[in-house]
């Protein structure tokens, strides 16, 4: 299996019973010792011991200085066609050593295993303020329900596999809208376009072919339900209530002569609103997904908390019409995003 930072390693067999694996120490000795038995082979027990050390490197160094180590190695000791790809392989992949019961010798076992990454949607250098305006919209976007969130996956592990599945499990809040492989050796690209809370691809390669390096790509995309819908819903009764409140006449001054039931009345609803959106334990990602509409949470809430205030401070009729309509406008441009990216979701999921 390819070098490579992961997060989590499971190992079943046919039943879906797991199987335990030697860890990353036991595994590279192994693996030195495989390739120090071929240096053996080829030039003797004196010669090899001398470089156990750079054997080692190679067994459980990174890949690029493992992949160099083992090329200077086999040059300096005119390895054979054979022992050169077993350093080669050794030194860009590692070996998974499962331990199964005595009862399984001699038994054809099938063993499944599944890799799991750390999967960063941004990059680790910084970036430039013209890519970082462009990803603000992109997950704003997105957050709108108006566009997707794509993240790219390094596919290493398994080189020598002719199958290959990528399963990809959303966390709460969004859905998988696409997972894609790269181009396989039958020249297609396999992809899953269904959208769901998982998604799953897969795709055959030829021996050491895998796309030519290229990543597979999954594609997020809002909940229908959820935050979402919740900024929508007070989006509506917010311009709802501010519009009746500009429509009856009197309201300002009736609100003036009981400034205490006038704040608690404005404030009722983002009280409800915010707390039904408050940040609890949730993916970092879908974080970025939910910032939109905390955004217009917080904004609207902010309209009830300004009114009140006017009010309490007995501003002038005019002021408080002139704020009431600026956070009705707000409200409508918030609920047309909000509805339009819904709808929008419901239709791409019926698609």
């Amino acid at each position: 299996m390819g070098k490579a930072p992961l997060r989590q390693l499971d190992v079943r067999d046919a039943g879906g019973v797991a199987i335990p694996v030697l860890g990353a120490s036991s595994n590279g000795l192994l693996a030195a010792s495989a390739l120090l038995n071929l240096l053996i082979l080829a030039v003797g027990v004196d010669a090899a011991e001398l470089a156990w050390p750079r054997v080692w490197k190679v067994a459980t160094g990174g890949e690029s200085e493992a992949l160099a180590e083992a090329e200077t190695i086999c040059e300096e000791f005119n390895l054979d066609l054979f022992a050169t790809q077993q350093f080669r392989d050794l030194a860009s992949n590692f070996i998974l050593t499962a331990l199964l019961p005595a009862s399984a010798a001699g038994v054809r076992t099938v063993i499944k295993y599944a890799y799991h990454w750390d999967v960063d949607p941004m990059p680790a250098a910084p970036l430039p303020l013209g890519r970082r305006v462009q990803v603000w919209l992109k997950s704003t976007a997105a957050g709108l329900g108006l566009a997707s969130l794509s993240v790219d996956v390094d596919l290493n592990s398994a080189d020598s596999s002719s199958s290959y599945h990528l399963e990809c499990t959303a966390p709460n809040g969004i859905s998988c809208s696409e997972v894609r492989l790269p181009t396989d050796s039958s020249g297609s690209e396999p992809v899953d376009p269904a959208s769901g809370p998982v998604g799953h691809v897969k795709g055959r390669f030829d021996f050491g072919h895998r796309g030519d390096d290229e990543p597979a790509r999954v594609s997020f995309v809002m909940e229908p339900g959820g935050a979402l819908s919740r900024a929508a819903l007070f989006s509506a009764l917010t311009a709802a209530f501010l519009f009746f409140l500009i429509l009856v006449p009197g309201v300002p001054g009736a609100f003036s002569k009981d400034p205490g039931s006038a704040l608690s009345l404005l404030l009722f609803l983002p009280a409800v609103l915010l707390a039904l959106n408050a940040k609890g334990t949730e993916n970092v990602f879908v974080s970025r997904f939910l910032r939109p509409s905390r955004i217009i949470s917080a904004a609207l809430s902010a309209v009830y908390a300004v009114s009140g205030g006017l009010l309490v401070a007995k501003a002038s009729e005019e002021a408080v019409v002139a704020w009431w309509r600026f956070g009705l406008f707000c409200a409508v441009i918030a609920l047309i995003l909000t509805a339009g990216g819904l709808y929008g979701l419901r239709v791409r999921r019926r698609v």
